[in-house]
């Protein structure tokens, strides 16, 4: 989760979706407000670049998603994360959501389309909340798509008894 501190200023794009963000951090200094510094503020940055969908920084990352189905089946694709953002964004709004459980760090993208009332829920696990440990990375992950709105609370039920995610980002091959 984003620390607030008194020197960062968050836009907020879209509050529709009340399970998550939907923001852009800034700081200011003697010119006015900038969006935050990458080195300084690497988490804040991370969800600017994410909700902006800076194709420039997200250009050299890779996707490999498995898409649940239902009945315990899945699908596995590989494209660019670029492109997966783009077709998961379709006429809706991004979310975002960042999870440290167990010693694992979890991004959560949610999005959201509030008119037809589903969200597609994408997670994958990251080594730190920066865009550089993201870049030249295949990212594994978990994409749950058209889930309800109005359902939203069973995502919960994706957890055991003791808060510790029954789906996990797969790791290595």
């Amino acid at each position: 989760m984003l620390t607030q501190r008194p020197d960062l200023w968050e836009e907020v794009l879209d509050s529709s979706f009340i399970a998550a963000d939907s923001k852009i951090y800034y700081t200011k200094d003697d010119t006015g407000f900038r969006p935050v510094d990458p080195y300084k503020e690497p988490e804040a940055n991370l969800n600017n670049i994410l909700i902006l969908k800076d194709q420039s920084q997200l250009s050299s990352i890779k996707a490999k998603v498995k898409v649940k189905r239902y009945k315990q089946k899945f699908d596995e694709v590989t494209l660019g994360f670029p492109e997966l953002i783009s077709d998961l964004s379709d006429e809706g709004s991004l979310f975002l959501v960042y999870e440290e459980s167990y010693g694992k760090k979890i991004v959560n993208i949610f999005f959201v389309n509030t008119l037809l009332n589903y969200f597609h829920l994408y997670s994958f696990e990251v080594d730190d909340f920066s865009i550089t440990a993201l870049q030249n990375k295949t990212l594994k992950g978990w994409l749950y798509a058209y889930v309800r709105i109005d359902n939203l609370l069973m995502i919960d039920k994706e957890f055991d008894s003791e808060r510790k995610l029954k789906w996990r980002v797969p790791i290595g091959d």
